[in-house]
C-alpha cells in the first residue's frame, strides 16, 4: 500500500470558444505570368482548413515590382475570380462581419504582360457555441473519477475539451 494520504480537490469544467494559437501558415506559390509567384497569407485565419471563431479577416499577398494593378473577391466558392479593381498597388485586405461558414479570398495581379492567375485563400468561420453541453462526473470503483462530456456543433464540430482540475 503506497497512499500515505488523501486531500479533496475541485474539478471545474467550462465550456470555452476560442481561436486556436496562430501558427504559421505554410506558403504555397501560385503560378503566375511572372517570374515571382503570387503568395497569399492570413495573420487572422492562418491555416485554411482550422475553424476560427473570428468573423473579421484579414489577408495580404506580395506583389511583384511589375504590377500595375490588382483584383481581389471574395465568395462561398473556390474557384471563384477576382471582380473587385485597384489601381493602387494594395497588398492587404481586410473583411469584417463575415458570416459563419467557409469563405475563399481571391486575389490576382496586372502586369504588362497580361493578368495573373487567381489566387486563392480559404478561411472557416463559426462564431455559435456548441449547444447541448452534457457533463457528468463520477467516482471510478477504486478511488478518481471520471468526467464524460459531449456536446453538438453543426457547423465545425468539436476539435476537443479542455477541463481543468485545481486551476
Amino acid at each position: 500500500n503506497v497512499l500515505t494520504a488523501k486531500s479533496g480537490t475541485t474539478v471545474t469544467i467550462d465550456s470555452v470558444t476560442q481561436a486556436p494559437e496562430p501558427t504559421p501558415t505554410p506558403q504555397v506559390p501560385v503560378a503566375t505570368n511572372s517570374d515571382k509567384a503570387l503568395v497569399v497569407v492570413s495573420s487572422s485565419h492562418p491555416q485554411q482548413k482550422s475553424w476560427y471563431n473570428s468573423n473579421k479577416v484579414t489577408v495580404s499577398w506580395t506583389l511583384p515590382r511589375e504590377a500595375n494593378a490588382v483584383k481581389t473577391g471574395f465568395s462561398a466558392r473556390s474557384d471563384s475570380d477576382t471582380s473587385v479593381l485597384y489601381d493602387s498597388m494594395i497588398s492587404e485586405r481586410t473583411i469584417t462581419d463575415v458570416e459563419d461558414g467557409r469563405w475563399f479570398f481571391h486575389v490576382n495581379y496586372k502586369t504588362a504582360k497580361g493578368w495573373s492567375p487567381v489566387a486563392h485563400f480559404g478561411v472557416q468561420i463559426d462564431t455559435v457555441n456548441p449547444k447541448n453541453l452534457f457533463i457528468e462526473a463520477k467516482k471510478g470503483e477504486r478511488g478518481g473519477a471520471f468526467v464524460k462530456v459531449s456536446a453538438e456543433d453543426a457547423l465545425s464540430g468539436i476539435d476537443h475539451y479542455i477541463v481543468a482540475v485545481d486551476n
